[in-house]
């Protein structure tokens, strides 16, 4: 799960969001695997793994929340239509086609 909310972050150039994530991830997992030699070879391997799920959970909930919050480049899915205005959509094939510089020549869609 918190490859594929990345993977949201990441294409909505969500980048400074994904890194405070993951700083914010890593100190309960480094702190999980900080303590892991000293504990010996099985009971520091489980240490190890607990910290990585924890690195991973805290990314998979951060990052959701990020997605719930509907701000920054996320305010875009929970805008309601103007009042007596029609909706407007976006098609994300225009938006490729401006973007890229395709669109030249073609009418507007």
């Amino acid at each position: 799960m918190a490859f594929a909310i990345d993977g949201l972050l990441f294409g909505a150039s969500d980048f400074r969001t994904c890194a405070a994530i993951f700083a914010t991830a890593a100190m309960p997992a480094l702190a999980l695997m900080a303590s892991a030699p000293a504990l010996g070879a099985p009971a520091g391997l489980r240490r190890v793994w607990m910290g990585l799920a924890a690195f991973m959970g805290t990314r998979a909930l951060l990052g959701a929340a990020r997605l719930a919050s509907a701000d920054g480049p996320w305010a875009l899915l929970a805008a309601k239509p103007e009042a007596g205005g029609e909706e407007k959509r976006v098609s994300w094939l225009g938006c490729v086609r401006k973007n890229l510089g395709g669109d030249k020549g073609r009418s507007q869609e």
